[in-house]
This record gives structure tokens, C-alpha cells and sequence, in this order.
């Protein structure tokens, strides 16, 4: 049996910061970035971005901005499309559109504008304190997690 495939869609506000990093001027919080690279690391898992930071820029402007702030940027594999409909529908295109990039997957964000079937692989942080250890938990849980990926993403119609 081949190893796992996980892909993290990632967020940023509400993951990676929280409201008191933000009103110090802190846009990133590197030991919030350590956790997520320990994720990849330990568990095959690569990035693909699916926040609002990445309009405008390009996958490489990307993983030079997130090596510099602490994951490593050979984890950041692609961009969720730029449809400006809901992150469900940027999250299921992009795997459909990459079947062979993932077996599983797990979405961290704060916000929940997912399909419902997404929400089973979602975990969400919280503004107040951003991705915590709870979180990293349950993203693990998940990743360890059986899907069947035929019933686990919303097809494009």
C-alpha cells in the first residue's frame, strides 16, 4: 500500500495570527508556523493555500513569504482558484482538478463557508487564539483517518 497523500488547505488570519498579534502589528506568529510544518513533517503532508493572502500573488511569491516566516516552503505545493464564490467551492475545484496530488486532506481555517461533507475534514481555529495544539490534534486524527474520497469532496457541477 503507498503512503498517504495529505494536503492541508490552509488559512491564514485566525490560524496563523489572532486578534492580539494583529493589534500588536504581528501578522504572523512563527511557533503557530512550527506546528504546521511539524504537521507536514510528520505526517507526508503538503500545503496548499487557501486564504484570502494569496490573491494577487503567485505560488512562488508564496513559498518564498512562508520559508521566510517559518514552514518550510518546499510544503506549499499550490493555490486554491481565485473564484471569489465560497471556500468550499475553491477547495473542492482544486481537488478534483489534482486528483493525484492527495489521498486525504484537512481544511484549517475559522470560517466555515464549506459544503457539508467538507466540514468532516475541517478544523476550525478560532480569532482568539489562532491554531492551538487542540487543533494539531485533531488535524492528526484526521489525516490517521480513513475517507473515501469519491463521498468526501463536492464534485463541480
Amino acid at each position: 500500500m503507498s503512503e498517504d497523500k495529505n494536503i492541508i488547505f490552509l488559512d491564514v488570519d485566525g490560524v496563523l495570527n489572532d486578534w492580539h498579534s494583529l493589534a500588536d502589528g504581528i501578522f504572523i506568529i512563527p511557533e503557530k508556523c512550527k506546528m504546521i510544518e511539524r504537521l507536514c513533517k510528520e505526517h507526508n503532508a503538503k500545503i496548499v493555500i487557501s486564504s484570502t493572502w494569496r490573491y494577487g500573488e503567485t505560488l512562488e511569491s508564496l513559498r518564498k513569504f512562508f520559508g521566510r516566516v517559518g514552514i518550510n516552503n518546499e510544503y506549499i505545493i499550490g493555490l486554491t482558484p481565485e473564484y471569489g464564490t465560497t471556500r468550499g467551492d475553491e477547495i473542492s475545484s482544486w481537488l478534483v482538478d489534482n486528483p493525484d496530488e492527495w489521498t486525504k486532506y484537512v481544511i484549517i481555517d475559522d470560517d466555515d463557508d464549506l459544503y457539508d461533507i467538507q466540514k468532516t475534514r475541517h478544523i476550525q481555529t478560532d480569532m482568539r487564539t489562532g491554531f492551538c495544539w487542540k487543533h494539531y490534534d485533531k488535524a492528526v486524527k484526521l489525516m490517521n483517518k480513513e475517507m473515501r474520497p469519491s463521498l468526501d469532496i463536492q464534485t463541480k457541477i
